[in-house]
């Protein structure tokens, strides 16, 4: 199916570390558009956790060090639930940019 091609492409395109994160969070967002086109929820669920993850590490920005204990705290549950999530979707690349995103 063309759409789950595309998707696939996409996907292939948001997990490329030549990519920055704006450019990787549209990639998976045409990603999820086009498993939702070929009706596959397995898939776009899956897209979904990554583009989660990449929203989390947009937010997150380069540094950790300017933020006191408390947020370095919630920054790392909220971190390790992505990373959750990621693993049970079997996107083990992420979870590594994830891990990195909340490590000191």
């Amino acid at each position: 199916d063309e759409f789950l091609s595309e998707g696939f492409g996409n996907a292939e395109m948001a997990e490329s570390a030549e990519l920055d994160l704006e450019h990787a969070h549209k990639a998976i967002g045409r990603a999820i558009w086009c498993f939702k086109q070929a009706s596959n929820s397995e898939l776009a669920a899956k897209a979904r956790a990554h583009c989660v993850s990449i929203e989390f590490r947009m937010v997150l920005g380069p540094s950790n060090e300017n933020r006191n204990d408390a947020e370095r705290a919630m920054i790392e549950l909220k971190g390790s639930q992505i990373m959750e999530s990621l693993a049970k979707e079997g996107l083990l690349l992420e979870v590594m940019n994830a891990f990195y995103s909340v490590s000191p």
